[in-house]
């Protein structure tokens, strides 16, 4: 059996007339801090290893691979990316878990 891998995702959003500086200071800061707690939680886990990637590693990842998506239809009420294979209940303009943009369905029906 291959490892399994579970994302997690934390988005900082900064008040917009707040000192790039200081932004940026403390996403580092946070950054760090994150790190440490996790390699201190992830101790006597099944846990590999961790990454923690900046949103320039993961824009770039997603632009690069996946542009254009479909929705295939594995159910009334079940779409699946044809990217990423994430599920939902509902189609979006693009997939949230990849970035992919969706331009149609299994169907041939957009959207």
């Amino acid at each position: 059996m291959e490892d399994r891998k579970a994302n997690l995702l934390i988005t900082m959003v900064f008040d917009k007339d707040s000192d790039i500086r200081k932004q940026i200071n403390t996403e580092l800061e946070l950054k760090d801090e994150i790190t440490k707690d996790l390699q201190h939680l992830i101790t006597g886990k099944e846990i590999k290893h961790f990454a923690i990637a900046d949103d320039e590693v993961i824009n770039k990842k997603l632009t690069q691979e996946y542009k254009v998506g479909k929705w295939d239809i594995l159910a009334c009420d079940l779409y699946m990316c044809s990217k990423c294979y994430a599920k939902f209940t509902h189609k979006f303009n693009y997939c949230p878990t990849c970035g992919a943009e969706m331009r149609g369905s299994e169907n041939g029906k957009n959207n």
